[in-house]
């Protein structure tokens, strides 16, 4: 993956996004986001209607999976390749979600959404290749209880035609808004197959390189922000250059892998003292680039088990969870964990 960072253009203003949008294929089972864009096109297949009400307090679930077409006609979307620029953003969105059913380690594709209401997170995905790549973390994401919505985004994506490309960079905070309002307001119609599914009071996003960029631009920078998010994890990220504004005290972590050879520690560490409180530094001493995200080693899945921890300890406010998180966090010769400011708040 390269890296260069968010291209200097003016954002468009985050939270505002119209109510134009339009979602189809919810709850279609199947490809993914690594499938071309025609896959988007075939006609909807429910799975099932989920009840409302508080979700069952287990801490593993069967993670079922489906694609959502988000179209966000307020956006810009340049030429790439041989299609032209245009209007609107078309997102193709996979979702990882608990589901119905026993415990499974691999994902079920078109499965009934389990009944409660879940908080979400918005990954976003880094350059040159698609959300698909990222399922070891984001099932074990939702096999804890959790929605992950991640959009394909038009030009950084792998998979749409053309080589992609970073000079888009600055419009995807304006997606990540826009799966936000998308998935609280399918959440929010009632008899629907997400009914309740989606707690709009407990919003994460979540990033890996590019991708961590644009979800801590939405921190630091106030035209990008969203003040419907509580929780912020970024995977292998990089300092921006100065000035940096202040940013919004929104509980973050930020993963750094110390063989990381794309963004080397040090500008993990420099992101990381440009936020602000409260705040964690989680250290893989043998991480690369990707191996939070996808590894299979026994420290890679503990640098997993110490974001859900986090994301327990902040969006379901979970002591418990900050216990595994400092334990898990702090083993010598695996991980390092630094925490500035109280993550578990009152």
């Amino acid at each position: 993956m390269r890296k260069r960072g968010l291209a200097a253009s003016p954002p468009r203003q985050a939270g505002s996004v119209p109510v134009g949008l339009l979602a189809a294929l919810v709850l279609a089972g199947g490809a993914g986001c690594g499938a071309t864009t025609a896959a988007y096109e075939q006609p909807p297949t429910p799975a099932g209607t989920a009840a409302t009400g508080p979700a069952p307090a287990v801490s593993s679930y069967r993670v079922g999976t489906a694609d959502i077409l988000l179209t966000d006609p307020a956006g810009i979307t340049p030429r790439r390749g041989t299609v032209p620029a245009h209007p609107g953003r078309r997102l193709p969105t996979m979702l990882w979600f608990p589901a119905a059913g026993s415990p499974a380690t691999a994902d079920t594709p078109g499965a009934r959404p389990l009944a409660g209401s879940f908080p979400l997170v918005v990954f976003a995905h880094g350059f040159a290749v698609t959300p698909q790549y990222y399922e070891p973390l984001l099932h074990e994401l939702a096999a804890h209880g959790y929605v992950v919505a991640a959009p394909l985004f038009p030009i950084s994506a792998a998979g749409p035609v053309g080589a992609p490309r970073e000079d888009d960079m600055f419009r995807q905070p304006g997606d990540i808004t826009a799966v936000i309002t998308l998935l609280t307001r399918l959440a929010a119609r009632p008899g629907g197959a997400w009914s309740g599914v989606v707690d709009p009071a407990r919003v994460a996003i979540a990033g890996h390189s590019d991708g961590a960029e644009s979800v801590a631009a939405m921190v630091l920078y106030p035209g990008d922000g969203d003040r419907r998010v509580s929780a912020v994890v970024v995977l292998s990220g990089r300092a921006f250059p100065p000035p940096v504004p202040t940013g919004a005290p929104i509980p973050t972590l930020v993963e750094q892998g110390l063989a990381d050879t794309t963004d080397p520690a040090s500008r993990g560490h420099a992101l990381f003292e440009q936020l602000s409180e409260p705040k964690a530094y989680l250290t893989e001493v043998a991480g690369s680039h990707t191996s939070a995200a996808v590894g299979s080693a026994p420290a890679d899945r503990q640098v997993r088990a110490c974001i859900v921890a986090f994301l327990d300890t902040v969006l379901k406010r979970r002591p418990a969870a900050l216990a595994v998180l400092d334990r898990l966090g702090s083993m010598p010769g695996s991980t390092a964990l630094r925490v500035t400011g109280r993550l578990l708040s009152g």
